[in-house]
């Protein structure tokens, strides 16, 4: 009686993981195939390894100076973990919220130009600002976007944000700012090749040092190099050959006038997380090089860098994965790398050539 009672349930659960396994394997063939490109390893480039148990894989790196690295917290938006470099010394810190003002917890995220600090509701589109070491909100206001996908700023009350413009069914690329309307190019920036969603989902990064803002596409080859106005400066590539994103989508009907997409199998994920530091490019590749060994590769996650400058390729190198993780978020500074795994934070030094 009981397994009669049960089976149904079972087969269901049973039939998912299945269907999840097969979805990981899919996508391991998929970055592991021959992809006709190589890449160059400086030899002994990482080194130093120093680790920090942090307790809770809901940090994030929120932003490094010159001393620390702020860790923002996914589940606690006004709770920062401060650390050196050295990772030898801690603190933390409470941003001070204004009594009775309600945030959307899951949406709330924290961007960093220090000493500035932001706390944004990309749910109602609400902005907090402090200005270290004061703790206390000191202004807050709404952007106009209504679609807000990303957000970064680029100055005390100017931000670079990615939106859906359902007009133009499409991602784009806007300025916004606390006293002016929001600023739209006449033609838009990130390039629709399918549903115009998904196909220009990507990364995008600001070099405050150089005044340029960089947007990395997840499933394609290439990289765009834009001044803070959003004016494309010049397009680059990755050294892969996928030039254009291999998804396949599927259509989930939930009303009559509602309908979202989703991926009906693995999409091929070119670009997997990036950043940058002044003028140099650093992208975590989905895909092995014709001159990899495949177990490296699997056990690690490799790097490649590109000038800003010229959009060319540079080199290559490693993060090693650890205690069986692969790095959810990486930040080069001034000398070395820091990288999150699972609950864990890295730094390793990385002289850049």
């Amino acid at each position: 009686m009981f397994l009669r009672k049960y089976l149904p349930i079972i087969s269901v659960f049973s039939a998912s993981v299945l269907f999840m396994i097969l979805l990981n394997v899919c996508a391991n063939k998929m970055n592991t195939r021959d992809n006709a490109f190589i890449r160059h390893f400086p030899p002994h480039i990482v080194s130093n390894f120093k680790f920090a148990d942090i307790g809770y894989n809901s940090y994030y790196i929120a932003g490094i100076t010159n001393n620390s690295i702020y860790l923002g917290n996914l589940t606690a938006p006004a709770y920062f973990l401060v650390t050196s470099r050295s990772l030898e010394d801690t603190h933390h810190f409470h941003l001070e919220v204004p009594a009775g003002l309600h945030l959307a917890v899951d949406y709330v995220r924290a961007l960093f130009n220090y000493p500035d600090i932001y706390l944004v509701d990309k749910q109602t589109r609400t902005v907090l600002h402090t200005k270290l070491p004061s703790l206390a909100i000191s202004d807050k206001y709404e952007l106009n976007p209504i679609f807000l996908e990303d957000i970064k700023p680029i100055s005390v009350n100017s931000f670079v944000c990615k939106i859906y413009d359902t007009s133009l069914h499409q991602s784009i690329i806007s300025r916004d700012s606390k006293y002016v309307h929001p600023y739209h190019p006449v033609i838009p920036v990130l390039e629709k090749q399918l549903d115009g969603h998904f196909c220009t989902d990507g990364e995008l990064l600001i070099s405050p040092e150089n005044s340029t803002m960089t947007y990395v596409y997840h499933y394609r080859n290439q990289f765009l190099c834009m001044d803070t106005n959003a004016q494309i400066l010049f397009k680059g590539r990755t050294i892969d050959t996928n030039r254009i994103a291999k998804i396949e989508l599927d259509t989930i009907r939930l009303s009559a006038t509602y309908s979202k997409y989703t991926f009906k199998k693995p999409p091929l994920m070119v670009n997997r997380i990036s950043c940058v530091y002044k003028d140099k490019l650093f992208i975590n590749s989905g895909l092995l090089a014709n001159n990899e060994d495949k177990t490296d590769f699997q056990q690690s996650s490799v790097i490649d860098m590109y000038d800003l400058k010229k959009g060319n390729y540079l080199y290559s190198f490693y993060l090693p994965d650890f205690r069986g993780n692969k790095i959810r978020q990486f930040q080069v500074f001034e000398g070395g790398v820091t990288a999150l795994y699972d609950r864990y934070i890295t730094t390793y030094s990385l002289p850049i050539y």
